[in-house]
């Protein structure tokens, strides 16, 4: 997750740089007003270093939402909301120009997109089942 502007909360919670694949997608928000994508990410476990009220509460797996900002060439292929039986694969690079490219595929399942920038926008943690 390094490509993406994680400053702040999310540098703050983890002792190590994560990769995507550490990551399992749970949501995708396509905001065509403010030419946003907003991806959500759940991981298996609490951060390095979680947040006391997790811990007291219990909790043992988090989610992040990252919003990336000025999207362009936006495709879709194939769309049925990744309900295949293979997870979706995102990769996050940098194109030529400087533009962050974000692509996630599943199947035949494909959303690709450039983006500006990418940014931490919420963060939470919950008590999830073992069958993670």
């Amino acid at each position: 997750m390094d490509l993406i502007d994680a400053s702040g909360a999310f540098r703050d919670l983890f002792e190590r740089p994560l990769r995507v694949g550490d990551f399992r997608l749970i949501y995708v928000h396509i905001d065509e007003r403010n030419t946003e994508v907003t991806l959500g990410f759940e991981l298996g476990r609490l951060p390095d270093r979680p947040l006391a009220e997790w811990l007291c509460k219990g909790f043992n797996a988090s989610q992040f939402l990252f919003r990336f900002a000025q999207v362009t060439r936006l495709g879709i292929e194939n769309w049925c909301g990744f309900s295949g039986a293979q997870e979706p694969h995102v990769t996050l690079s940098h194109d030529h120009t400087g533009l962050l490219h974000v692509m996630l595929a599943a199947d035949d399942e494909t959303m690709s997109f450039h983006a500006t920038t990418a940014r931490l926008a919420e963060h939470r943690a919950f008590l999830a089942s073992s069958s993670w």
